[in-house]
């Protein structure tokens, strides 16, 4: 990687170093997080009682963040998709409240982060792993 390209969550080149999955983990984590805060001023300020997108996506994220952990950025995947599906079905509620269109658009937002945090994960876990463990010896 060049020094003029800077590595950042939203490019669409390939993650190529160490240090850049970790920058990526960390700038998707930061998304999570604002989401997961989205998710809870919206859904007091229009009085819905479940907070358990802001819990995923809070908790999801601090994992991320800290273990780099493949199960939750697989999660943090699944769970829009899953959202997308439910919102998009006539028995899900196709009509579209206010609810469904806040999860929605929160659901699109995480597809991308999702996707680099997933490849950024498992280049820690996989690839970059062995650089790892010769910076601690």
């Amino acid at each position: 990687m060049t020094e003029n390209a800077k590595m950042h969550l939203f490019s669409l080149s390939a993650i190529a170093t160490r240090g850049d999955a970790i920058k990526i983990n960390k700038q998707a984590s930061m998304v999570f997080f604002a989401i997961a805060a989205s998710h809870a001023i919206l859904s007091a300020l229009m009085h819905m009682p479940p907070f358990a997108e802001t819990i995923f996506y809070g908790g999801a994220g601090l994992l991320v963040f800290h273990c780099q952990n493949r199960i939750a950025a697989v999660s943090l995947l699944a769970y829009p998709i899953a959202n997308i599906f439910i919102v998009l079905t006539p028995k899900g509620g196709a009509v579209f409240t206010e609810r469904n269109i806040i999860i929605f658009a929160l659901s699109l937002i995480a597809l991308w982060p999702a996707l680099r945090a997933i490849e950024a994960t498992f280049r820690l876990r996989g690839k970059y792993a062995l650089e790892e463990q010769s910076d601690l010896t």
